[in-house]
């Protein structure tokens, strides 16, 4: 689990608890909280974290900079997978859904989660809902749940401890 630093908490608490979506908003609102970051550093730190999430994840190979330009200008980096741009853009498009969503969010279902899982797998050949075959992870030992019920339960019991969880970062 990759660590936050204090400067990537302030920049998330910014978007997470005012609802700013707007990397120039959340500038402002930065400045006006005494912190001295530029717009540059607060459009880096929010793709540093898609960009290393995905990597760690997905095995994503776009670069920070790659993944900035991706979805600040929405360029494709030559030589990857379109796969790969795929799913950054659908990361990009969940963060904007929840944003636009947030009183729909405030619980964690399974409905919601199933949402979000559509917004992330778009165009990626992924089939939606819950899996009822079991599946195997590549070049690891790691053993997924192997049936609908299982992964039923395991879903359930995710979102009550997400719900449970009152700190903005751990429910993120």
């Amino acid at each position: 689990m990759t660590k936050i630093n204090p400067k990537q908490q302030k920049i998330i608490g910014i978007f997470l608890e005012r609802g700013v979506i707007s990397s120039s908003d959340a500038h402002d609102a930065i400045l006006k909280m005494g912190e001295d970051f530029s717009l540059v550093t607060i459009k880096r730190t929010l793709s540093e974290m898609v960009s290393e999430k995905l990597l760690e994840i997905e095995g994503n190979t776009y670069t920070l900079l790659d993944t900035e330009k991706l979805i600040l200008e929405n360029k494709e980096a030559p030589g990857h997978d379109k796969k790969e741009a795929q799913m950054i853009l659908n990361h990009k498009d969940a963060f904007n859904f929840i944003h636009e969503n947030k009183s729909h969010f405030k619980i964690l279902t399974r409905k919601n989660l199933e949402e979000l899982h559509a917004l992330l797998v778009k165009d990626l050949s992924v089939g939606l809902g819950l899996r009822s075959k079991p599946v195997g992870v590549t070049g690891s030992i790691y053993k997924p749940l192997d049936n609908i019920h299982q992964i039923s339960e395991a879903v359930s019991k995710f979102s009550a401890a997400v719900d449970r969880t009152q700190t903005p970062f751990a429910r993120a």
